[in-house]
């Protein structure tokens, strides 16, 4: 290793061991959140409508008193089966009696391309009102707008 005589010349190196440990998992997986890896393997299970619970792995490196300390850990977590949001919420209120989606796809991030790339975006909530109607004001177009004209001024 290199000759490391101040704290500031230890971030890069840390963060290229970090590369090192994390390329095979992210060769045969897939990133969620930092420094977590899943793969689509046999070990994940159905634990609602249309979301799987799937096995991972964490893994990072720090220093230590004098030396480097790597930790991989396992983890699990949620994750919806890709498709129409509103076929997942169709889905979600079939198979809980009518229920209030509220808090089912909060903070849930989705991948959009209708404007040519991919674009991910968080849901921060659920309301009953369509995107033509659901109005908030807007300074960049005048006043009070729509959902819908926001989105697709530029489509």
């Amino acid at each position: 290793m290199a000759n490391i005589n101040k704290v500031e010349d230890v971030d890069p190196v840390i963060a290229a061991v970090n590369l090192v440990m994390q390329r095979q998992a992210s060769q045969q997986g897939w990133r969620f959140g930092r420094n977590r890896y899943f793969f689509n393997d046999k070990q994940k299970s159905l634990i609602g409508t249309r979301i799987w619970a799937l096995m991972g792995l964490y893994s990072s490196v720090r220093l230590g008193n004098r030396l480097t300390l790597v930790n991989v850990n396992n983890c699990m977590s949620a994750f919806c089966e890709p498709g129409k949001l509103s076929e997942a919420l169709r889905a979600f209120n079939i198979s809980s009696i009518d229920a209030i989606p509220r808090e089912f796809m909060r903070k849930v991030k989705v991948s959009t391309r209708y404007l040519g790339y991919k674009r991910i975006m968080t849901i921060q909530r659920i309301v009953g009102i369509s995107a033509s109607r659901q109005m908030f004001p807007c300074e960049e177009l005048g006043g009070m707008t729509s959902i819908k004209e926001y989105y697709f001024r530029s489509a």
